[in-house]
C-alpha cells in the first residue's frame, strides 16, 4: 500500500512539474506582451514620427507569429486567463498530495 501511495504521489509531483513548466512559459509570454503594451503606449504618446517608428519597430520585434498590434491585447488576456486556470490546478494538486500523505497505512 505504501508503494502504491508513493507511485501516486510521484505521478502528482510529475504533473505539478509539467504544470509549473507551462506556467513559466505563460509568464514569459505575459511579460513579453506587457512590454509590447508599454511600447504601444509610448508609441501613441510620441509626437515625433521618428519616435513612433522606433517604438513600432520594437513592438514588431517582440511580436510572435499570429500576433499583431491590433490583437496582442486579446492574446495577453488569454495568457492571463490560462495562467490563472493553471495556477489553480497547481494549488489543487498540492492539496491532493497533502490528503494522500495524511492517509494512514
Amino acid at each position: 500500500m505504501k508503494a502504491l501511495l508513493k507511485v501516486v504521489i510521484d505521478d502528482i509531483e510529475y504533473e505539478k512539474y509539467c504544470v509549473q513548466k507551462y506556467l513559466d512559459y505563460l509568464n514569459e509570454n505575459i511579460l513579453r506582451l506587457q512590454q509590447i503594451d508599454k511600447y504601444v503606449i509610448k508609441m501613441n504618446k510620441s509626437k515625433k514620427e521618428k519616435d513612433k517608428v522606433y517604438y513600432e519597430n520594437g513592438v514588431n520585434i517582440l511580436l510572435k507569429k499570429g500576433e499583431n498590434i491590433s490583437n496582442y491585447h486579446d492574446v495577453l488576456k488569454e495568457y492571463n486567463k490560462a495562467y490563472s486556470v493553471r495556477h489553480n490546478i497547481l494549488n489543487k494538486l498540492d492539496v491532493e498530495i497533502k490528503k494522500i500523505k495524511k492517509i494512514k497505512v
